[in-house]
């Protein structure tokens, strides 16, 4: 009887199914940061007027999904910028990087973060995008 009731308690400390294990949900990091594409270090990450610009294809649903997949706080513009976009085929794209951001900026023209430095690395890994370069206004 005593095994009974043990075994009783078993089955009622087990799920009733089973459970699959929790599905991860980042994109992977590249296994090498794609630094040539950047005219910037991490430590110089955050010295320029509050973010860092790069282009994109215009008309490419795909290729911007992709983009705002890996940073969503991203913003667009209507001009040529640092980076050189050609407006007529491609958009201006502002990656920010406010002081007031901890989760992206160390200090005020200090670092970008270890989260901020791999989405940019995320972004200088796709072939479409040719550099990232530091915005300055004037």
């Amino acid at each position: 009887m005593i095994a009974s009731f043990a075994a009783l308690l078993l089955l009622a400390c087990r799920p009733p199914f089973p459970v699959e294990p929790a599905k991860e949900t980042t994109v992977a990091v590249p296994a090498r940061c794609a630094t040539e594409k950047l005219r910037f270090t991490q430590a110089t990450g955050c010295q320029n007027d509050g973010s860092v610009e790069f282009c994109v294809a215009r008309g490419d649903a795909t290729l911007e999904a992709k983009v705002r997949s890996i940073a969503p706080s991203v913003r667009t513009g209507a001009s040529r910028g640092r980076a050189g976009c050609d407006p007529a085929v491609e958009t201006l794209y502002f990656y920010p990087t406010l002081p007031d951001d901890p989760s992206v900026c160390t200090s005020r023209h200090g670092a970008v973060t270890d989260r901020a430095w791999q989405e940019l690395c995320r972004l200088a890994s796709l072939s479409e995008i040719r550099r990232i370069v530091p915005t300055w206004y004037e």
